[in-house]
């Protein structure tokens, strides 16, 4: 973001090797073809399929992938030990693990 936005100045001889990709993105900027946005870490979906996520990170994109709603949580878990139950996989010293 950088480079695209104070094109020429921050252009050196170390960045030489991407000015191919560099002036791609300032050209297609300036067509405004394209907008370059900053986008916070607590946005990033990709994080949750490059890095382990802990706490409400991994809920939030836990949620956000499965189509889960929080509020219907519930519901998930006993339609999840229903499914057990039916093809006996369901352990009854686990039961715990669902607090249903």
């Amino acid at each position: 973001m950088l480079l695209e936005k104070n094109y020429p100045f921050s252009v050196r001889k170390g960045s030489k090797h991407i000015n191919i990709r560099y002036f791609f993105v300032t050209d297609k900027v300036q067509k405004r073809e394209v907008k370059v946005l900053y986008c916070p870490k607590s946005d990033m979906i990709a994080d949750y399929n490059t890095k382990p996520l802990q706490g409400v990170l991994f809920v939030k994109f836990r949620d956000l992938i499965m189509g889960i709603k929080q509020k219907e949580f519930d519901v998930y878990k006993q339609d999840y030990k229903d499914i057990l139950t039916q093809y006996n996989l369901f352990d009854e010293h686990e039961s715990d693990l669902f607090n249903i």
